[in-house]
């Protein structure tokens, strides 16, 4: 059986079984995530004529609202406070007990809004990526980041979203995932927390608990990563936003597709992320995370351009495909880059620093749509050009974690 050595402590692997078992457990939190996260892709035209809205000052009070969303770190660094589990249970809930409030006593667009944002912090967590990367093998953590990914990427959005907005209402698009929630926290009962926090709890004792403490132990070159993380998921947020907000207005309103011809498209596209998901996995641990993000930043680049140019659906499709390699990235490397015992609190300071653009994402939107009252040409050409941003990423030469076992990483980074 595979066994790590790290100073004097013996970690070794979870059975077959339970990486199994983790992998879909995780992969229904993902689901729950990238659900709540993307449904408003199918049902957006609903909301906007719902509160007599446009598409740009839909985009702003995202923007606004979007400042709660910040407190996203409290959520990760209780991964670090309370462990793996607890942390889980408090994720979980906080994306699906706002859900459910939606179609129970969002009527008023502000009470939406704050439901809409709690919801949306939930979904910018991704403290699901950190006991896979804990618990996988050194060889194939790659693989099964990937595999947890893919598991969120099924497209029930597109799926079911319209289906449903025409049977219960829009606002039960969101208060449905009430079902997934119940069955995730079952589940929990079957999660064991990772030995890799166990000793992380041993070695600190009750600081764990103390943020200014788990923040002042952060080393120069865990300021690095968060910043050039930060960066990376910021920019990645912020176009991908310009995309899921306003691709539906885009092609249905602006060029004339019919909503089910829309819906095929977002399908196709939700599909295109599950190849993502799991090419991005395996060619990580082949060809090493650095050349993936390469791939995903230049495709995604070239989809939006020539989206905004030609006008065809298959760019948007292109753009669902190649973005999530680029995510697929982040969610991979920043979960294995930082060391155990202040994983959480790392991605949680990411999280501020990236969630940031969750306010400016909307507001950039807006400013482009409704105050330049800029064509889509331009407008997806600017979404574009943002994903070459990310590359300077590289400049700083980032760690290449391909085939390294945590604690390898933690020394030689």
């Amino acid at each position: 059986m595979f066994k790590i050595k790290n100073e004097n402590n013996m970690i070794t692997q979870r059975s077959r079984g339970y990486l199994i078992f983790l992998t879909v457990f995780l992969g229904l939190i993902a689901q729950l995530d990238q659900y709540l996260n993307l449904v408003e892709t199918t049902i957006s035209t609903n909301i906007i004529n719902e509160y007599g809205i446009s598409l740009g000052e839909f985009m702003f009070w995202q923007g606004i609202y979007g400042i709660i969303t910040l407190a996203v770190f409290f959520v990760n660094w209780s991964m670090d406070a309370i462990g793996r589990k607890g942390g889980l249970i408090i994720l979980v809930l906080l994306m699906g007990v706002p859900s459910l409030l939606i179609p129970l006593i969002g009527f008023n667009f502000h009470v939406f809004m704050i439901l809409y944002a709690l919801v949306i912090m939930g979904t910018l967590s991704n403290a699901w990526e950190i006991p896979i990367s804990e618990e996988a093998p050194p060889k194939s953590r790659g693989l099964y980041g990937g595999l947890v990914f893919l598991i969120g990427l099924i497209p029930l959005y597109a799926l079911l979203g319209e289906d449903i907005a025409v049977a219960l209402g829009w606002r039960w698009c969101y208060g449905i995932m009430v079902i997934l929630m119940v069955v995730i926290l079952v589940l929990m009962i079957f999660f064991k927390e990772p030995k890799r926090w166990h000793q992380s709890k041993l070695k600190r004792g009750d600081s764990r608990f103390k943020i200014l403490k788990s923040i002042k132990s952060l080393k120069k070159r865990d300021v690095i990563y968060i910043l050039v993380s930060s960066l990376v998921y910021g920019i990645w947020n912020i176009s991908f936003k310009l995309a899921t907000t306003s691709a539906k207005v885009y092609f249905v309103e602006a060029l004339g597709y019919t909503a089910d011809q829309y819906q095929l498209f977002i399908t196709i596209g939700g599909l295109m992320t599950l190849v993502a998901a799991f090419i991005s996995g395996f060619f990580m641990d082949k060809l090493g995370r650095n050349k993936v993000l390469i791939i995903g930043c230049v495709g995604a680049t070239v989809s939006y351009c020539l989206m905004g140019i030609t006008e065809w659906p298959i760019f948007l499709i292109l753009v669902y495909f190649f973005m999530p390699v680029v995510l697929a990235w982040i969610l991979v490397y920043f979960a294995e880059i930082f060391p155990t015992d202040v994983r959480g609190t790392c991605i949680g300071l990411l999280n501020i620093g990236s969630r940031i653009s969750y306010i400016a994402g909307p507001l950039l939107g807006w400013t482009l749509l409704d105050i330049l009252l800029l064509p889509y040409l331009t407008y997806y050409a600017i979404a574009g050009l943002l994903m070459l941003v990310p590359l300077l990423a590289l400049l700083t030469r980032p760690y290449e974690t391909k085939c390294k076992t945590l604690e390898e990483i933690e020394q030689e980074r």
